[in-house]
């Protein structure tokens, strides 16, 4: 029961209590009335939004700007999902912008693999292909195009805002790389040790120009809308990943153990691998030796022990440190194995799903003097030998590498198992044919790990 001081009235202090109360109740009772019946869909050519029980709809090739924000959330150090923030605008008069958020949990998994892009990431790249359609119809008409804040676009080149506040042009053979890092882009420019401009990621229409400017890097046209791309498959268009002539066909489902031999190959036969693997075991080691040579100068610095015992101590703490050079050594491939497959299981469970590509898919490879293709059950792609920048060869397997480019680093192509031949000579002779069409292509380096 409550009781006022004697003297005083109870209203005010039921007055200064209830106030906050009310004020915060009547705010969430506010949230909740507002947001109620409040949702949005999304479909195969347009998204729909209904708030407070209005529905609006908006098709995917109206979209005239589209701002997608892309957020990794981390708590404590660990990763705890992605969060898109996407905002679309029509440019037909009168009707509302559309805004919806979705968050996801990715599944960590090596970096020598990529994780299929998700639903939205997927409709937002469509919607950005349409609007880099238009940007691009506008350059060769040879206007400029506003791409973000400082950065503009036009059939030259790129027009950079300057620490002068001048504008500057940067015509595109000059332009050494682009890349997007920690949700910024930079632009390289040849000769510049620093990058030439820099960019937020959640600039409106930033992913179309982006696009765009990828595209002209590559000295290709943007790709075919997807109707485009099904009448064009329909009129038997799209090349056959059998190639242009007579060949070798595989056909296989890469296993664990396949993806274990790739990854050890990028640990112990490239640079890259060994200076990882160097780290890994070095650094605990040096830890361990630091930590126990400073135990060891700490007990005879207080006459715990002699001359005697400190050095039999310091050689004690060698013969731990060799030890577990030779533990880390053994063991880190082993533990990177469990990792490993238990990664790629939970890949295929998704893919099993439909969310993810399966890491174990049947696949149908033929190969010719002039590349080879690839056919699993999500699509079809061919690739010149020119294309690729090296051929390995690594413990009976067979590795093709896709050279990577100013936008792009390069990426594993192709995994040959050496289960599919009888004997180890058939998988070497093959390798010694495709390294001898690929240095007819280009001339390119071969490896032998």
């Amino acid at each position: 029961m409550l009781l006022a001081p004697p003297g005083r009235s109870l209203w005010p202090m039921l007055f200064l209590a209830g106030t906050p109360t009310l004020i915060f109740l009547g705010g969430g009772i506010g949230i909740w009335l507002w947001n109620r019946d409040t949702g949005w869909y999304l479909h195969q050519w347009g998204v729909r939004e209904v708030r407070r029980g209005r529905w609006t709809q908006l098709h995917y090739d109206d979209v005239e700007t589209m701002t997608w924000k892309v957020t990794r959330v981390f708590i404590n150090g660990g990763y705890a999902g992605t969060l898109h923030q996407v905002s679309l605008r029509s440019a037909r008069e009168g009707q509302p912008t559309v805004n919806f958020t979705h968050s996801h949990r990715e599944t960590g998994v090596s970096s020598i693999y990529r994780d299929a892009p998700n639903e939205i990431e997927n409709i937002c790249n469509g919607i950005a292909r349409t609007i880099a359609g238009r940007m691009a119809e506008r350059l060769e008409r040879g206007e400029e195009v506003k791409w973000t804040n400082g950065l503009r676009l036009h059939r030259g080149g790129i027009r950079v805002f300057n620490s002068s506040k001048n504008w500057e042009d940067v015509p595109w053979e000059r332009v050494a790389r682009v890349d997007i890092t920690e949700g910024a882009f930079n632009l390289w420019v040849e000769g510049e040790a620093r990058s030439k401009a820099r960019a937020s990621t959640a600039w409106p229409n930033f992913h179309a120009g982006y696009l765009l400017v990828v595209m002209r890097l590559r000295g290709q046209h943007l790709p075919a809308k997807p109707a485009e791309s099904a009448r064009r498959a329909a009129d038997g268009e799209t090349a056959r990943a059998s190639g242009g002539g007579p060949g070798l066909v595989l056909e296989y489902a890469n296993s664990i153990e396949d993806h274990v031999a790739l990854a050890r190959y990028l640990d112990r036969a490239t640079p890259e691998g060994r200076a990882a693997m160097r780290v890994r075991i070095w650094v605990p080691v040096g830890i361990w030796t630091g930590l126990f040579l400073l135990a060891c100068a700490a007990r005879y610095w207080h006459g715990r022990t002699d001359v005697g015992g400190l050095l039999l101590s310091l050689a004690a703490t060698l013969a731990g440190g060799a030890l577990l050079v030779f533990v880390l050594k053994f063991g880190l491939p082993r533990l990177d194995r469990v990792r490993l497959a238990r990664e790629l299981k939970t890949l295929h469970e998704q893919a099993r799903q439909g969310k993810r590509a399966d890491p174990f898919a049947p696949l149908h490879v033929a190969l010719d003097e002039t590349g080879y293709g690839v056919r699993d059950c999500l699509g079809e792609g061919r690739f010149a030998w020119k294309d690729l920048s090296r051929v390995a060869w690594f413990n009976g397997y067979i590795f093709t590498f896709v050279a990577g480019d100013k936008v792009t680093r390069e990426s594993i192509g192709l995994m040959v198992p050496p289960r599919l031949f009888e004997q180890k000579e058939n998988a070497r002779t093959l390798f010694e044919t495709i390294q001898g069409w690929h240095t007819r292509a280009c001339g390119g380096p071969t490896e032998k790990a």
